[in-house]
C-alpha cells in the first residue's frame, strides 16, 4: 500500500500499487445497481424523490431530466430542484450564486474567507489582473464569479504566465466576465453537508491525480484510473485539458514520463470530483471545530435550507487548531460525492434531508432497501411531450414482500402474444416482474424470471407465466436484487 502526502492530522489517503481505491461503500438503501439507471446528472434528484417514495409520500416528476419534482405529504408540498428544497428563501439563492455577497456575509458572521476582489474581464485586461494579482501577492485563484462543480476555478496560481494562460481559458473558452481573484489558502480541502442547523456528512478531497508504478506512463495512470472511476455511480473521469498540461509540465513531466513506484503526481489544483478529483469520507473523523464552523458558515446567509460548505484547513499535528477558512457555499450541493465516495463510508445523506424536510414521516425499512421506481419511461413520458409532470404510483401496501427468482437452462423466445399474457397476469395479481434471457459462459441459454409481491400471487403469477411460455419452473429461490413496479422483458444478452 501506499500513502498520498498528508497531514499527520488529517485522513489517510491510501490506493494499492494499482492505483485502486478500496471497496466503495454506499448507503444501504441506495446500491450502485438500484441508482444505475440514475447514474450521473440525475443521482441527487432520484434519490431523494426515492427516499420519499419509499416512505409513502407523493412524488411528481416534473421535467425530462428530474432536475425538479415535487414530494407531498397531503398537507405540505415542498418543489427541489435538484437537492435544494423550496425551503431555501430566493434572497439566499441569489447570495450564494455571487461569490462576492457570499464572502461579505461570512465576514459579517466573523467567519474566515479569503482576501478577495471582483475583476470585471470586459473592462480590465489581463496585465490588470496580473498587477491585481502582484499587489495582492502569489499564490492566488481565478475563478468566476458565478459558478458550480469546479468549472473555471484554478487555485495555487503562482506567477504572471500562469494567470494568463488561465485568463485564456476564462476569456476565450468559458465567455466569463466577471471573476475573483483571490489569495490561495493553503491547506487540506473539505466539503461539509449542513441540513439544517447539522452537519451530517464530510468529504476530504484531492485533486485528481495519479500515483506511479514505475511500469506506465502518466497518460496509462489516467486512463486506468478513469475506468476504476467509472464503476462509482457517482465519480466523474479526468479529463484531459490545459490545466491539467500546466500541472504535469510544472512538475517536469510530459504526459508519456513513467512516474516511479509510489510517486504521487497532482493533475489539478482543485479538488472537486467533478473535476476528476478523489473523496475520502471523513463524517465521524471532522473536528467538532469544523463542523461548527460549517454550521455557522451556511446560517450566514439567511435562508439556506441545507448548504454544502467547502473548507481551507491547516491542522496542527497532535491537535484540531489551526487556520481553517470557508472558500465556498453551494445551496444545491452535489450529495452524491458523500454518498459515493472514491474511499470510505457512503453516507444516506437523502434520509437526512427527507427527515428534516418531512420529519413526521416514516424512513423506509431495510426490505425496502431494493424497491425502486423505473426512472427512463416516467421521464420518456414528460420529454416525448405525453404529459407535462408525472406522479409516480405508490408502493403497494404489501411492499412486494416475497421475492423470487426462477432459473432454467433452454432458449425461450417470447411471443407478441405471450408478453401481453405475462403483462396482464403481472397487473391482475399486482406484482413486480421481468423476465431475462442470456448466453452463459458454456454456450447455454439460460432464462431468469423474478416475481415480487404478495405470496399468494408470486404463486398464482409463476403458475400463469408457466402456462403462458410452455415450462416448468419449480420451486424458484430468494430474490434480494432490485424490486421494480411493473413488468419488464429486456432483449436478450448475449
Amino acid at each position: 500500500m501506499t500513502t498520498a502526502p498528508h497531514s499527520d492530522n488529517g485522513p489517510q489517503v491510501q490506493t494499492d500499487r494499482e492505483g485502486e481505491a478500496a471497496e466503495i461503500p454506499h448507503p444501504r438503501h441506495f446500491s450502485p445497481e438500484v441508482m444505475r439507471e440514475a447514474a450521473g446528472f440525475k443521482l441527487s434528484s432520484y434519490s431523494i424523490a426515492l427516499e420519499a417514495w419509499r416512505r409513502g409520500l407523493t412524488v411528481r416528476a416534473l421535467d425530462g431530466s428530474l432536475r425538479r419534482f415535487r414530494v407531498s405529504d397531503g398537507e405540505r408540498t415542498v418543489r427541489f430542484d435538484k437537492s435544494r428544497p423550496s425551503l431555501t428563501a430566493r434572497e439566499a439563492i441569489l447570495i450564494e450564486q455571487d461569490k462576492s455577497r457570499t464572502n461579505r456575509c461570512l465576514s459579517r458572521a466573523g467567519v474566515a474567507t479569503p482576501d478577495s476582489v471582483t475583476v470585471d474581464l470586459t473592462v480590465e485586461t489581463d496585465e490588470d489582473v496580473v498587477a491585481r494579482a502582484e499587489a495582492k501577492g502569489y499564490p492566488v485563484v481565478a475563478k468566476p464569479s458565478r459558478g458550480s462543480m469546479g468549472r473555471g476555478v484554478f487555485t495555487g496560481i503562482g506567477d504572471a504566465d500562469t494567470l494568463r494562460l488561465y485568463l485564456g481559458v476564462l476569456r476565450e473558452e468559458l465567455r466569463v466576465d466577471s471573476m475573483i481573484l483571490e489569495r490561495h489558502i493553503p491547506g487540506e480541502d473539505y466539503r461539509v453537508l449542513v441540513v439544517g442547523d447539522r452537519a451530517v456528512a464530510a468529504c476530504y478531497r484531492v485533486p485528481a491525480n495519479v500515483i506511479g508504478d514505475g511500469t506506465r506512463t502518466i497518460d496509462e495512470l489516467i486512463d486506468q484510473k478513469n475506468r476504476l472511476r467509472a464503476e462509482n455511480p457517482y465519480l466523474k473521469p479526468i479529463i484531459r485539458d490545459a490545466e491539467i498540461e500546466a500541472h504535469i509540465r510544472d512538475a517536469g513531466h510530459t504526459r508519456t514520463s513513467v512516474l516511479p513506484e509510489g510517486d504521487q503526481l497532482l493533475l489539478r489544483g482543485k479538488a472537486n470530483a467533478s473535476a476528476g478529483g478523489d473523496t475520502f469520507d471523513v463524517t465521524d473523523q471532522l473536528p467538532r471545530r469544523l463542523g461548527d464552523l460549517a454550521v455557522r458558515a451556511a446560517q450566514a446567509v439567511p435562508g439556506l435550507a441545507l448548504a454544502g460548505v467547502d473548507l481551507r484547513w491547516t491542522p496542527v499535528a497532535g491537535d484540531d487548531e489551526g487556520d481553517v477558512a470557508v472558500i465556498e457555499l453551494n445551496s444545491r450541493p452535489e450529495i452524491e460525492l458523500n454518498m459515493y465516495p472514491w474511499e470510505g463510508t457512503g453516507r444516506d445523506v437523502p434520509r437526512e434531508i427527507i427527515d428534516a424536510v418531512f420529519p413526521d414521516s416514516q424512513p423506509p425499512g431495510a426490505a425496502d432497501a431494493q424497491l425502486h421506481w423505473p426512472l427512463r419511461p416516467v421521464l420518456d413520458l414528460i420529454g416525448d411531450g405525453v404529459a407535462s409532470e408525472v406522479e409516480i404510483a405508490p408502493v403497494p401496501a404489501h411492499r412486494f414482500a416475497h421475492r423470487r427468482r426462477f432459473r432454467l437452462t433452454g432458449g425461450i423466445t417470447v411471443t407478441s402474444r405471450q408478453r401481453s399474457r405475462l403483462v396482464y397476469g403481472v397487473k391482475k395479481l399486482g406484482v413486480a416482474g421481468s423476465l431475462t434471457a442470456r448466453t452463459t459462459a458454456d454456450g447455454e441459454t439460460e432464462t431468469e424470471m423474478i416475481v415480487c409481491g404478495p405470496r399468494w400471487a408470486v404463486r398464482s403469477f409463476t403458475a400463469h407465466a408457466g402456462k403462458a411460455l410452455g415450462v416448468d419452473w419449480g420451486s424458484g429461490e430468494p430474490w434480494k436484487g432490485p424490486v421494480t413496479p411493473g413488468f419488464d422483458l429486456p432483449s436478450p444478452t448475449p
